[in-house]
């Protein structure tokens, strides 16, 4: 099976490297397996170690003007480096599951449009999925074009269970997950918390436009699902927020590339102009 896994990557080469060498070192071997890196060409040192380290494995990489937002790196290395399944990884992640790929492999085999999540190892839930390209073609990308940082993730495990009136499939392969330096563009939580509330209205729509490219069923608890999660994702404090980004945040003023992400952010979703301070 074709799988390729990609990175997108800033300024931790230490922690790309290990992830690229764990998950090299337990593949099965039974399956073809590629690396797309996508990096911002003002990062010298990561575009210099994938240019060394691709000699070694079966790696791409694309560097160029540092995009707008989280999907739109995972959705361009998709284009570039197509494949049956798409593993989707951080550069601060380690893979701790021998034969990882094979049980993808077996995964895309019983479900050929599925969406999959590793299983996290730490005590901290981490959400990382693995998208087939049946999925990422319905859905017309493998995340949305919103987000400058995460919120994806959590915008896929609803449109899953939306789309198809199951629950998430979690496989039996294991990550861990322990950011120990700031996320690259998290700021103005409260915010983008708010755009990924508002965000909840399309999946409604689009999990019945994907089953029905799918050949699914028409989703019948779409609606209510949404419902529910307002209740409980929009109980979500400020104060907790702000504490989130206290700890973790981005301390850098924001670049031109988040500006504008905000900006359509703002267009797409202009009720929420008013509580953009």
């Amino acid at each position: 099976m074709d799988i390729t896994c990609i990175v997108p990557s800033r300024g931790r080469v230490r922690g790309l490297s290990a992830l690229l060498h764990g998950m090299r070192f337990l593949e099965s071997g039974k399956h073809r397996v590629h690396y797309a890196v996508a990096c911002d060409d003002d990062d010298a040192a990561t575009i210099s170690y994938c240019a060394e380290i691709k000699k070694h494995i079966l790696l791409g990489y694309k560097a160029g003007p540092r995009r707008q937002t989280m999907g739109d790196y995972f959705n361009e290395m998709a284009l570039l480096m197509p494949a049956e399944v798409y593993v989707l990884a951080n550069d601060d992640m380690l893979v701790l599951s021998d034969d990882w790929d094979d049980v993808i492999a077996k995964a895309v085999e019983e479900t050929p449009h599925g969406v999959f999540w590793w299983t996290s190892a730490g005590k901290q839930n981490v959400l990382v999925p693995i998208i087939t390209e049946k999925w990422r073609a319905a859905q017309g990308g493998l995340f949305t074009s919103f987000f400058p940082f995460w919120y994806d993730d959590l915008c896929l495990a609803e449109l899953w269970v939306m789309t198809t009136d199951r629950d998430n499939i979690m496989l039996p392969i294991n990550i861990i997950d322990k950011p120990r330096t700031v996320t690259h563009r998290m700021r103005e939580l409260i915010f983008w918390q708010k755009v990924y509330n508002a965000s909840r209205a399309l999946r409604v729509t689009q999990a019945e436009e994907i089953a029905e490219k799918l050949g699914l069923p028409k989703p019948q608890g779409n609606k209510h699902i949404a419902d529910a999660l307002a209740d409980h994702v929009g109980n979500v404090s400020d104060e907790r927020l702000q504490q989130i980004q206290d700890n973790q945040g981005d301390r850098e003023p924001p670049d031109e590339a988040y500006k504008i992400a905000k900006a359509n952010a703002l267009r797409k979703f202009p009720h929420l102009v008013q509580n953009a301070a």
